[in-house]
């Protein structure tokens, strides 16, 4: 039986990538270094998530692959920082797994077939402010610029949520 007060976490790692939990508290990682030497701060995030960092009993974290045609630098960073983020979690002793994105992505029903790169992630907003009304202020900034980022770690921690509970794949359309 899994508790009801258990909370999840979801990472979509990236230097412009963000962390979230199953409550819909999200953020942006920390980032320190200059553009060509950014690495995960972890003192930082630690901070961060020091509050619920009791109660989470498991993570998903989205699968760093790098894109064809991607820099050495662009490579090398998101690799660092990929290593970091799994360290900062057995660390901390949060169980995790990775997810390759398409896998998550078809769970939540945010695959379709022929969409641009823009429609597909402009559902991952208009689901994660579905499933996180309370996350708006977070995923939509006061100039109204929307951070998928922190959309898809939000849903990242739902389908985290998803899986300890054993609720069904596409269960939330």
């Amino acid at each position: 039986m899994v508790p009801k007060d258990m909370i999840t976490m979801g990472i979509d790692p990236g230097v412009f990538g963000a962390i979230a939990t199953s409550e819909g508290w999200v953020e942006s990682l920390p980032i320190i270094g200059p553009p060509r030497k950014r690495r995960l701060d972890a003192e930082g995030l630690s901070q961060l998530v020091a509050p619920d960092l009791p109660q989470i009993s498991f993570c998903l974290i989205e699968q760093y692959d790098p894109r064809p045609m991607e820099g050495r630098v662009s490579v090398a960073t998101g690799a660092i920082l990929f290593g970091s983020l799994h360290t900062w979690l057995q660390v901390n002793h949060i169980r995790f797994e990775e997810v390759p994105p398409a896998r998550w992505k078809r769970a939540l029903s945010l695959i379709k077939k022929g969409a641009k790169k823009k429609d597909l992630k402009e559902m991952s907003l208009s689901k994660a402010l579905w499933l996180f009304p309370g996350s708006r202020n977070a995923i939509i900034g006061p100039q109204g610029g929307k951070d998928h980022n922190k959309a898809e770690a939000l849903l990242l921690a739902h389908y985290a949520y998803r899986l300890m509970t054993g609720e069904p794949e596409g269960g939330d359309q």
